[in-house]
């Protein structure tokens, strides 16, 4: 196995071995299809505020799609390749970033959009996530970029620049301690 610390970009490879040994190891995992670098810091700060001890890590996606992640798994789709990790997939960034978050609009249009429309998707799966006391992890197939047309912004992945999209993050998540509510006696 290549050492993932003497790697400065990881492959696809390691983030399947790595999704497998932690399956093996007992975490539940949620496959994304999208998780851009804002999504995975919102991910991060409030899963900290919840009290979860979380390591991220950074996989690269050359081609940032879709296909490159199911060509490393051999799969034909993300929810295969969620249901042979034994968890669930996500889809609902990725469709908001190819639907909402396509057309080119001013920088504070688009700003108002991500939050409306993205940051809600996250608060979702937040809020399933939390109820667990399981220990788990989310790993994503891509990110997004933020490209420009003139003077209007949009979101793309897959295409030029494609640049954050080859971002595939993985995250561990251990929730916090559940500390017993009765009081202990002699």
């Amino acid at each position: 196995m290549r050492d993932l610390e003497a790697s400065p970009t990881p492959a696809l490879e390691d983030a399947r071995r790595y999704a497998r040994q932690l399956v093996k190891a007992g975490y539940s995992p949620l496959v994304l299809d999208c998780l851009g670098l804002p999504e995975l810091y919102w991910f991060y700060a409030r899963l900290r505020a919840w009290g979860a001890r979380l390591a991220v890590y950074a996989y690269v996606n050359a081609s940032g799609r879709t296909a490159g992640f199911l060509e490393e798994f051999r799969k034909v789709s993300v929810r295969e390749v969620a249901e042979s990790l034994g968890g669930s997939k996500g889809s609902s960034l990725d469709r908001a970033v190819h639907e909402v978050m396509s057309e080119p609009v001013d920088l504070e249009r688009l700003a108002h959009r991500a939050e409306a429309h993205l940051k809600p998707i996250v608060d979702r799966w937040l809020e399933q996530l939390t109820r667990s006391s399981a220990r788990f992890f989310v790993m994503s197939d891509h990110g997004y970029d933020f490209a420009r047309e003139g003077e209007k912004w949009y979101l793309t992945h897959g295409r030029s620049p494609n640049l954050l999209s080859k971002l595939a993050p993985l995250f561990v998540v251990s929730p916090p301690p559940r500390f017993c509510s009765s009081p202990r006696g002699p």
